[in-house]
């Protein structure tokens, strides 16, 4: 209902805000137990619930700007990179842009629906196992790529010796 979409929108509002605050106060290394400030008192809901729709949020909140400058090095340098490789690949390694092309929109989209929800159960282990995903095919764009020069050094080696 539309009332229900507006009241989550007032609270992600609030949210941004308080969390402003409170990061104000402890922005380098963060708060561990921030949901048990005043600041955050008032974002309690009718559960009894404080709820942290935003994971980067949380992240900042919970270990200042370190902790989720570190979180964004990984994710982003991994979302940049694997870019960087998926464009280096010579054509003929259709498989291996096609599976860099999916990583690269999955971790897109990763990076967008953290924003929106709570790093609860199952996500944060989703978003890293993720990122292991991507470093290996990181890892197999490498090899792709060694192999790749070498067989064309082999091939400009043999071209060279065969002429007179």
């Amino acid at each position: 209902s539309e009332s229900h979409e507006a009241s989550t929108i007032d609270y992600r509002i609030r949210l941004i805000e308080q969390a402003q605050i409170l990061f104000q106060k402890n922005p380098l290394f963060g708060l561990v137990n921030y949901r048990e400030t005043p600041e955050m008192e008032v974002m309690r809901q009718g559960q009894g619930i404080i709820d942290v729709v935003n994971s980067y949020i949380n992240i900042g909140l919970s270990y200042g700007i370190v902790g989720l400058g570190l979180f964004l090095f990984i994710f982003l340098g991994l979302f940049f990179t694997v870019l960087k490789k998926l464009r280096s690949l010579p054509s003929e390694q259709e498989d291996l842009i096609n599976i860099g092309r999916s990583l690269y929109a999955i971790l897109g989209a990763i990076l967008f629906i953290i924003f929106t929800v709570s790093s609860v159960n199952y996500i944060p282990i989703f978003y890293w196992l993720f990122a292991g995903l991507c470093s290996a095919y990181i890892r197999l764009c490498n090899q792709a790529l060694v192999d790749h020069n070498n067989q064309s050094n082999t091939r400009s080696q043999l071209t060279q010796a065969a002429s007179p």
